[in-house]
């Protein structure tokens, strides 16, 4: 997220300090169990943020939410020129591999962790390989 850094709430989120502050704030951060803060290089002259979870949600409703917040200026998930997340397709005749992937960690630098999921898709079926 773009934030802005002179906000209290983000300066509270970046010490590690929840509840923030921002009661909006603080409900999506414990709703959905975001426990970690990782800032941009050179912040917060270059005022980019990460919060994370370990747990798998749709995310389009939570960026949403982050980006009605006025501490907000740019909510996304690794969008723009980061690296992140992936779905990729390989068709075979009437077969499909579909890959998922998620990237975490250092993304704008190409992500340190990566989740990935295979699927092989055959007669309308899906099987999980790996």
């Amino acid at each position: 997220m773009k934030v802005n850094p002179d906000a209290p709430e983000m300066i509270n989120l970046v010490k590690g300090n929840i509840p923030t502050g921002n009661v909006k704030l603080d409900n999506i951060l414990t709703s959905y169990g975001f426990d970690s803060v990782e800032t941009s290089y050179n912040y917060p002259k270059f005022p980019w943020l990460s919060v994370n979870t370990d747990n798998f949600y749709n995310l389009k409703p939570i960026i949403e939410a982050f980006e009605k917040l006025s501490c907000v200026t740019i909510a996304e998930n690794n969008g723009g020129c980061f690296d992140g997340n992936n779905i990729t397709l390989e068709r075979d005749n009437n077969q499909a591999t579909v890959s998922f992937s998620i990237g975490r960690g250092d993304c704008p630098a190409g992500c340190i962790y990566r989740r990935t999921w295979v699927f092989k898709t055959n007669n309308n079926k899906a099987t999980f390989l790996k």
